[in-house]
């Protein structure tokens, strides 16, 4: 599998990140309410400001960025979920994110201070074209 690789897990469909021997880095896909309404949220804790607007954009919930890959379009990919098994079962569903959103999930890894330390690593040497 690849970077970028759209798979199914537990019933969700996910973006494949990196996989070891040990971890596997996924990204959920929600459905377009649920992203919406998350994006709708994040924007207001962003604009809000307050006394605890840094605690409140260090949150895990907007790991995440926004799909424009055409079969995507008006959803997210969440990042910050924890890390599965490599025993676990995924179902490669033969499609794959567009550049452009291989490009915005790398960026924002590499920028998110909470990402484990071997995905960004990896993430980081990514040649995307």
């Amino acid at each position: 599998m690849t970077f970028g690789e759209v798979v199914r897990f537990k019933g969700w469909e996910h973006v494949y990140l990196h996989g070891t021997s040990e971890l596997i880095y996924l990204a959920r896909i929600y459905d377009v309410g649920k992203s919406q309404l998350l994006i709708k949220e994040r924007d207001r804790v962003y604009l809000r400001g307050g006394k605890n607007m840094g605690y409140k954009q260090a949150s895990i919930s907007w790991a995440f960025v926004e799909l424009s890959t055409k079969e995507y379009k008006d959803r997210i990919a969440h990042y910050g979920y924890p890390d599965f098994d490599p025993e676990d079962i995924l179902d490669p569903l033969g499609k794959e994110l567009c550049v452009r959103d291989k490009k915005a999930l790398q960026a924002e890894i590499k920028n998110d201070p909470g990402v484990a330390k071997e995905l960004k690593e990896y993430v980081s040497k990514l040649k995307l074209v």
